[in-house]
């Protein structure tokens, strides 16, 4: 029994120092509150990978190649189906970069559909040519002026007007068929056309509007791996002192076993009636 005592504390103790000498990582989690992103892949395109790569300048802040940068990223995100939307899961060893890559992820993923036409059209953004980017840049500077435009009509984005006109808001309607928003739209639908994208108006080529979950995004140290860790030492030592014990039991060493007691023969006192006891086999 003490055997087993010891090795099972001396196996904790291995596991704790193990879990205090292994790195730490941080999981952070940002909710994108639609169901439009419900049919998500559990991986983001590479292509997207490489757009927070570098809206981030993770390569000068991290000191790696660009090519690097995005493959963490690409690695610490996972996207999981919730009730509410999709949940955009990210694990890095600083919380800053967990929290900065989640944020990037859930306010710019489009949806499914979406993601899969870019990543198609350009597999990173080494792909995107000088044209493209220009047409890019003017659907941004476009989109953004729309967006004024939304906002001093009171509405939260440029893309809510069309939904809500959709809807029979007058306000809404009023504002989509004024002469600097029409001409602002159908420019921008030009260039997404001849971007490639046929899109619905309202829709951005690059850029997202997702309504992401308000307040701080939700965040825990990752102690599940260090417990774990522990949790092996210790099941780890006791196995030890379990099958220690066993063949100890089975092939008990010659130091081990106990000695034979050796009890002396009485010798009876002289005119005693009883005899001595004769050992001579003859």
């Amino acid at each position: 029994m003490l055997t087993v005592v010891i090795t099972g504390v001396l196996g904790s103790a291995i596991g704790v120092y193990a879990a205090m000498k292994a790195p730490k990582v941080y999981p952070v989690h940002a909710l994108i509150l639609s169901q439009d992103h419900a049919k998500q892949p559990s991986r983001i395109t590479r292509l997207r990978a490489e757009l927070v790569a570098s809206d981030l300048d993770l390569e000068h802040r991290w000191g790696v190649p660009f090519e690097q940068a995005a493959n963490e990223v690409a690695e610490s995100v996972t996207l999981k189906p919730t009730p509410e939307g999709l949940s955009v899961n990210v694990v890095t060893s600083d919380y800053k970069d967990s929290r900065s890559i989640a944020r990037a992820i859930a306010e710019e993923l489009r949806t499914p559909e979406h993601e899969a036409a870019l990543a198609a059209k350009w597999k990173g953004i080494r792909d995107i040519t000088l044209t493209d980017q220009g047409a890019i840049a003017d659907v941004v500077q476009l989109e953004e002026l729309l967006t004024d435009q939304a906002i001093t009509a009171g509405f939260d984005s440029y893309s809510m007007v069309i939904k809500e006109a959709a809807k029979g808001d007058e306000n809404a309607a009023a504002l989509t068929r004024g002469e600097d928003f029409t001409r602002r739209q159908t420019m921008m639908q030009d260039l997404t056309k001849k971007l490639g994208f046929n899109l619905p108006p309202g829709v951005p080529v690059l850029a997202s509007d997702n309504p992401v979950q308000a307040g701080p995004f939700g965040i825990e140290q990752a102690s599940e791996d260090s417990k774990r860790t522990v949790e092996i030492g210790r099941m780890g030592g006791l196995l030890a002192g379990g099958l220690l014990v066993w063949a100890l039991l089975r092939w008990k060493p010659a130091f081990l076993r106990p000695v034979p007691r050796t009890e002396l023969t009485p010798v009876p006192s002289a005119g005693s009636g009883t005899p001595a006891p004769n050992d001579d086999p003859w």
